[in-house]
């Protein structure tokens, strides 16, 4: 099962575009997919893909350098990173865990470490 269609944004990837790490659930440990640095899924479910795509879709709101999740009502010092902004998909891939649950590690299968 496939995800996102979207491309490489600007901006450059720290990790390899083809890359892909396996996606574990917090709650349980299972590996339950894979995903790349930009938000590609593979061999999830439909939730999980929802989810992730959701997560890469997201405008990111910073305070300090930090993702801001219980914001409130005080807006003093925080940066709005849009999806199209270079830094996005890093921001976003290296929050997984805060953002869907879910979180890439690395994979030991050799042969998942590049697309086809």
């Amino acid at each position: 099962m496939s995800g996102r269609e979207k491309g490489t944004r600007s901006g450059g990837p720290r990790l390899r575009p083809d890359e892909w790490f396996d996606l574990a659930d917090l709650a349980t440990g299972r590996i339950i997919g894979q995903v790349t640095w930009d938000g590609h899924v593979r061999h999830a479910d439909p939730d999980t893909i929802r989810r992730i795509n959701a997560a890469f879709d997201q405008e990111i709101m910073l305070r300090d350098e930090a993702i801001a999740d219980e914001l409130g009502v005080c807006f003093a010092d925080v940066e709005t990173v849009a999806s199209d902004d270079g830094r996005h998909n890093d921001l976003v891939f290296r929050n997984l865990g805060l953002l869907t649950g879910f979180v890439p590690q690395q994979s030991n299968e050799p042969e998942t470490r590049q697309s086809s």
